[in-house]
């Protein structure tokens, strides 16, 4: 009788543990993974490797594309803002005006703004108290503003005054009022206008 249940349990045995060497599925139904060769697995890694640079290059691109919208759009909205400036002929608009610029500030705009304000018309006088209100109201947070203006127009008070030209006195005219109201403002100190008056 001991043959017999030991026959028995060695053919429960090899039942149990014969599993054919080519199936990868167990008898439960579950899928054991081969493994697999080390060439394999360095492809599939350099496949998810590239994957990811399509996808960074491709949100780079959706980064850079909408950069250049904003600043096409700043380029746009600060070309409207200065085409405003020479309109603004009352304290409500040229202090809206400073307001809106204050959105688009750059050292770019800063430049071209300064430029804008110095090339007043020369026979758009009644501009200048509203312009040196926007440069004094500047003056409080953008110190380049006013000193880079009022460099300019001592340099071209110097180049006016050494010419000596009688068809330029409109322009010279437009400067020395546009240096005393920039003093009314406290941008440019008195002495600076006394030494203007003596030449």
């Amino acid at each position: 009788m001991k043959r017999l249940s030991y026959s028995k349990v060695n053919k429960q045995t090899e039942d149990t543990t014969e599993v054919p060497a080519d199936s990868s599925s167990t008898g439960d139904g579950l899928n054991i993974e081969q493994p697999k060769d080390k060439d394999e697995v360095h492809k599939e890694k350099a496949k998810d490797a590239k994957k990811d640079k399509g996808k960074e290059k491709d949100s780079d691109r959706k980064v850079d594309h909408e950069k250049e919208k904003g600043k096409s759009l700043d380029v746009a909205n600060f070309e409207r803002l200065l085409q405003r400036l020479p309109g603004c002929v009352s304290r409500d608009l040229i202090d809206q005006l400073t307001v809106d610029y204050c959105y688009l500030n750059s050292k770019t705009n800063r430049k071209k703004l300064v430029k804008a304000l110095f090339n007043v018309p020369r026979t758009s006088l009644e501009l200048l108290a509203y312009y040196s209100r926007m440069v004094a109201t500047l003056a409080t947070c953008m110190k380049d503003i006013p000193s880079t203006l009022v460099q300019m127009l001592e340099d071209e008070f110097d180049a006016l005054v050494h010419k000596k030209d009688q068809m330029n006195i409109e322009t010279t005219i437009r400067n020395i009022r546009f240096i005393g109201e920039l003093c009314k403002f406290k941008i440019v100190h008195p002495n600076t206008v006394f030494s203007c008056l003596k030449v």
